[in-house]
């Protein structure tokens, strides 16, 4: 997928981004998620309030057969998908 594509399903969406930085930003800003842990190649965000809502972004895993998309359950994700800033 391009950076900022995402395919939906019923219950969630699979997103994918070449920077970790802007996937953060971004990702906080859409689903109000905040740095939980960092190791620089995974970040896992979390809604603090609701620590089990929680979403890892990794960069590219040299032992994986391809390479990590983050994947979100959401209770609806066309709510989600509506505050996607500039339909991303």
């Amino acid at each position: 997928m391009e950076d900022g594509a995402h395919e939906r399903s019923a219950s969630g969406a699979d997103f994918s981004s070449d920077s970790l930085e802007a996937a953060t930003a971004f990702y906080g800003d859409v689903f109000g998620l905040q740095p939980v842990m960092d190791h620089g190649w995974i970040i896992t965000l979390a809604d603090r309030e609701r620590p089990q809502a929680q979403l890892s972004l990794m960069t590219r895993d040299a032992t994986a057969p391809v390479i990590p998309d983050a994947s979100i359950q959401v209770d609806d994700v066309d709510a989600c998908h509506i505050r996607i800033p500039n339909g991303q």
